[in-house]
């Protein structure tokens, strides 16, 4: 004997709901959105001496999700840096730093890292896709210190940028002192919220 059409419809509908619950709850396991900030350190050397600069990227997310096939969990993030607010503590080098970067018409440094296993050890490489006065590159890069404590993330990813890759010849002061190609870039990154 077949159910009453009204009693079918509220089956459905109840069906219905309950398969939306689990596919949002199953959403809520699978990813998280944190707000994060990163510290950013850059060195580089000189035929006259080594320098070191600084810099706070602007405040972005960082997305962990589950990856379907392994069961995994990766995560990703988009990085944005304003070049004009990069300081190496020196005003000279600064300018000359700006106009190699073209900052009037390329304001910004972009990193995107995608699919990134979330570190299970003290290491993991990684792969950064780089923005710099227009050009991409990718970068090979290695996470350090990967720790989650009391809700807050913590880590380091390091890097190692060759200006000539982005067709950028590194400043010279009177054609004698010469920035060497190689910068050692360091992003102290942390999720904001925890303790």
């Amino acid at each position: 004997m077949s159910a009453a059409p009204g009693v079918s419809i509220v089956r459905t509908m109840k069906l219905k709901i309950v398969f939306a619950l689990l596919a949002v709850s199953s959403l809520s396991h699978a990813e998280q959105v944190l707000p994060a900030e990163a510290a950013i350190t850059f060195a580089g050397k000189s035929t006259l001496h080594d320098f070191t600069g600084q810099v706070t990227a602007a405040p972005f997310n960082i997305q962990i999700s589950e990856n379907p096939t392994n069961h995994l969990r990766e995560c990703a993030a988009t990085v944005a840096v304003t070049v004009t607010n990069m300081s190496t503590a020196k005003p000279a080098r600064d300018r000359k730093m700006f106009a190699m970067f073209n900052a009037p018409t390329h304001p910004l440094i972009r990193a995107v890292v995608e699919h990134l296993p979330v570190p299970t050890g003290r290491l993991q490489r990684a792969t950064v896709r780089l923005t710099i006065a227009g050009k991409e590159q990718t970068v090979a890069a290695l996470v350090e210190d990967w720790q989650e404590t009391n809700g807050q993330i913590t880590f380091r990813l390091t890097c190692d940028v060759s200006l000539k890759e982005f067709g950028l010849e590194a400043p010279s002061v009177i054609g004698l002192i010469r920035v060497a190609d190689k910068v050692h870039v360091d992003c102290a990154v942390k999720t904001r919220g925890g303790s």
